[in-house]
């Protein structure tokens, strides 16, 4: 079930999450130069610094380190912190950051993942942008590990990016894409409303629509023990009561010139979000580390996993700060309220 109604509100759309501080770790490759494109894309709408990380860790073993990726280097005997730190400047170097703070940051570390993090706490790092792929489609680094455990355990919010489909090689310059399209998958737990609110404001800086995506799953053993061929079926107005439930929602957050459109399907959460960011040309899907306690729909490990591993487009996993509830509260208090319409 859909409602392809957009609902609108109109008054102030300052954005409500600040970033001051991003990461953009980097092997220097296609993918990682594609996601820093998209880190520095995010530090002009928002005023932020950006630090471009790479670790350093053995060469025992690494067949892809360093000294192996800059051979001319290694020949003329340069130590594994020179050639870094110039691998650092030409990432810098090609693309525009005129008018940007970028930092180069080179650590050593005997694992990439607890390196990252241990700089993201020591920086207070607001947000990693990453790519989901390593060197040559190795995944040295990323996908299924790196990115994946980023995202679980990292103590901020995390953009992952995938590399573009014609990216053959690290030398090419990479443009983010223009986000105008915004998918944020809903479960009407208790942190839906801080997600909500996040995805609007970020839609509110890039001028982008939301579509806000309940999906109903299916209840294991249903048709067995009811006869029921769908929970809709059980419930027959459960579409109906979601998409009013988006819409409420949507009034307790909406303020701005902010489009949405309410949507409402049946099947398993993260395949129905992945086909609708494929079928309806998403530019980013904005998604909860936690959803409902009880059933932990979109806990980091489930859901959301599943999504930055097969999702078309970026993803930012959105994870609030603890002084994130009273900044937002203190906010929305001085914005002008406005009760959404349909357009």
């Amino acid at each position: 079930m859909k409602d392809q109604e957009a609902i609108r509100v109109h008054a102030d759309h300052t954005p409500a999450i600040r970033f001051k501080k991003i990461l953009a770790p980097t092997d220097f490759s296609a993918c990682a130069n594609h996601a820093f494109a998209h880190a520095l894309n995010l530090a002009r709408r928002y005023g932020a610094e950006v630090h471009v990380l790479h670790v350093i860790e053995p060469l025992e073993g690494d067949v892809y380190s360093p000294l192996r990726y800059s051979p001319e280097a290694s020949a003329r005997q340069e130590t594994p912190d020179k050639i870094v730190y110039d691998l650092l400047q030409e990432v810098i170097a090609g693309q525009e950051t005129e008018g940007l703070t970028v930092e180069p940051v080179k650590r050593h570390g005997r694992a990439v993942v607890p390196t990252l993090l241990q700089y993201a706490k020591a920086e207070d790092i607001d947000l990693v942008v990453m790519g989901t792929h390593g060197r040559h489609g190795m995944q040295r680094v990323f996908m299924g590990s790196a990115a994946e455990r980023t995202v679980r355990l990292a103590p901020c919010s995390v953009l992952t990016v995938h590399e573009p489909p014609d990216a053959t090689s690290g030398d090419g310059d990479f443009f983010p894409l223009q986000i105008q399209r915004i998918l944020v998958p809903l479960d009407f737990s208790e942190h839906s409303e801080a997600l909500l609110r996040a995805a609007h404001k970020m839609a509110g800086a890039y001028g982008a629509q939301l579509d806000l995506l309940h999906v109903i799953e299916p209840v294991p053993f249903l048709g067995l023990l009811t006869g029921a061929l769908t929970t809709n079926d059980l419930v027959p107005d459960l579409g109906k009561r979601a998409i009013e439930s988006l819409r409420q929602l949507w009034g307790q957050v909406a303020t701005g010139e902010v489009p949405a459109k309410p949507h409402v399907e049946e099947g398993h959460a993260a395949a129905h979000i992945v086909d609708f960011a494929a079928r309806c040309g998403t530019d980013l899907i904005v998604i909860g580390a936690q959803g409902r306690s009880a059933l932990e729909r979109f806990l980091i490990g489930s859901v959301a996993e599943r999504v930055v591993r097969t999702a078309p487009c970026p993803v930012l996993i959105h994870k609030p700060l603890p002084a994130d509830g009273a900044a937002q509260h203190t906010l929305a208090t001085e914005e002008p309220t406005a009760q959404p319409r349909l357009a």
